[in-house]
């Protein structure tokens, strides 16, 4: 077997696992989680995983780190080529909207960390959103500076973004009860249609003088 084949394998085996990881912590939160059920998701043995990654600590890290690092790349790289504080701070809630889409398990362990007190929450992820909220208050800072936003606190802004889209992604299921409800016809072009948009218009009306 080639060293490229190794690799790819190898790339491949701890995909599956963060995968799996990432839908047992989605289920059941950090504390719930169990190594041999993330295991058995991804179709490996525990060996497998603390060969590749390590325990469950270091699983949830991993989890967490590749999504926000991701998502702190994004931002920065989103937001470079935009000119005006309005046009940023839209890029800024598209690219949170974009990453919570691609990662629909990230809302739910986010639920459980908020329900714990965040007291699981890994410090690399935690430097990963701190790069987030420093963009975020750059982008701020740059608007009020101009005149066009009102002076406002950084961390509500990105949890009005965040919260809104977290909520919405988790209640797919009570919306699909919402809209077989009698009379729940006028509300289900609403139920169904994607907030991003929205959102963004959302939080572009709450950062304007």
């Amino acid at each position: 077997m080639s060293g490229d084949t190794l690799t790819e394998k190898k790339d491949n085996t701890i995909r599956q696992i963060l995968e799996a990881a990432a839908t047992v912590f989605a289920q059941k939160g950090f504390a719930g989680a169990r190594v041999d059920e993330i295991a058995d998701t991804a179709g490996v043995n525990k060996a497998t995983i603390y060969y590749h990654i390590g325990d469950k600590q270091a699983l949830y890290e991993r989890v967490l780190h590749d999504v926000f690092s991701v998502a702190a790349d994004e931002v920065e790289r989103n937001i470079n080529d935009k000119q005006t504080p309005e046009e940023k701070i839209l890029a800024y809630a598209k690219s949170i909207s974009q990453t919570i889409r691609k990662n629909p398990n990230i809302p739910r362990i986010m639920m459980y960390e908020a329900a714990s007190g965040i007291q699981n929450f890994p410090d690399e992820a935690a430097k990963d959103l701190v790069r987030i909220f420093i963009k975020l208050t750059e982008i701020l800072e740059d608007g009020s500076a101009k005149g066009v936003f009102t002076e406002l606190n950084p961390f509500l802004i990105h949890f009005v973004a965040v919260g809104p889209l977290i909520l919405y992604t988790n209640l797919k299921s009570i919306q699909e009860r919402y809209a077989s409800l009698p009379g729940a016809e006028r509300l289900v072009k609403y139920l169904f249609k994607n907030a991003d948009e929205d959102i963004e218009k959302i939080i572009l009306k709450a950062v304007m003088t």
